[in-house]
C-alpha cells in the first residue's frame, strides 16, 4: 500500500509515522516516571522525616559533649587547684631547710644562693657562696653528711684550691621525712 502513493505524501506519512511512534513511547516514558515517582513518593517521605529526626539528635549530641568537654576542662582545674593544695601537707617546708643550712654553715661559711628543687624522694639543694678557710668548708661539708635530712654531698674539689675566701658551690639531696621536722 505505501508504494501506491506518491513520494511526495510518503514523506509525510512515514514523518508523522515516526512523530506518532516517538511520542507514544515518550507518553509511555513520562507515564512509567509518573508511576515510579507516586510509588516512591511515601519512601521519599519516610527517608526525608528520618534524617530530620538524626539531625536533631546530632545537635543533641553535639551540645552534649560541648557541655561534657567544659565540665572536663573545670574538673581538670580542680584536680589541679586541689593538687597544689595537698602537695605540701605533711612536707617540712623549704625555710626549715634554709635555717637549718645556716644554723650548720655558722660564722665560717656565708651562703650567697640557696636553689630548691622537689623531687618525690625529697629534693636537691645547690648552695653557692663563701667560706672563710678550706678547713670550715670541709667542716660544713662534713655536718651536711652527718645531718639525716640530708644526703648525698657533692663538693667539687676545685672548690678546695684556695686556702682563704674560697667560692664554693655545692649539691646536697634532701631526704623528705614523714614528720615536719628534719
Amino acid at each position: 500500500m505505501i508504494n501506491l502513493i506518491p513520494p511526495a505524501a510518503r514523506k509525510s506519512v512515514v514523518l508523522e509515522y515516526w512523530l506518532r511512534v516517538t511520542s507514544v513511547w515518550l507518553f509511555l516514558f513520562g507515564t512509567g516516571c509518573m508511576i515510579v515517582a507516586v510509588l516512591l513518593l511515601p519512601t521519599y517521605m519516610i527517608v526525608r522525616g528520618q534524617i530530620a529526626n538524626l539531625d536533631g539528635q546530632v545537635a543533641t549530641a553535639t551540645e552534649q559533649t560541648t557541655t561534657f568537654d567544659s565540665g572536663v576542662a573545670e574538673l581538670k582545674k580542680a584536680t589541679a587547684a586541689a593538687a597544689l593544695l595537698t602537695e605540701g601537707v605533711g612536707a617540712t617546708p623549704f625555710s626549715t631547710y634554709i635555717k637549718l643550712l645556716e644554723d650548720i654553715a655558722g660564722d665560717a661559711v656565708l651562703l650567697h644562693s640557696i636553689v630548691f628543687t622537689k623531687d618525690p624522694t625529697g629534693g636537691k639543694v645547690v648552695l653557692s657562696g663563701t667560706a672563710t678557710t678550706r678547713e670550715s668548708l670541709a667542716a660544713f661539708r662534713d655536718a651536711l653528711e652527718a645531718h639525716p635530712a640530708f644526703t648525698g654531698v657533692v663538693l667539687p674539689i676545685d672548690s678546695l684550691l684556695k686556702n682563704r675566701d674560697l667560692l664554693f658551690s655545692m649539691t646536697v639531696s634532701v631526704v623528705e621525712t614523714s614528720d615536719s621536722t628534719p
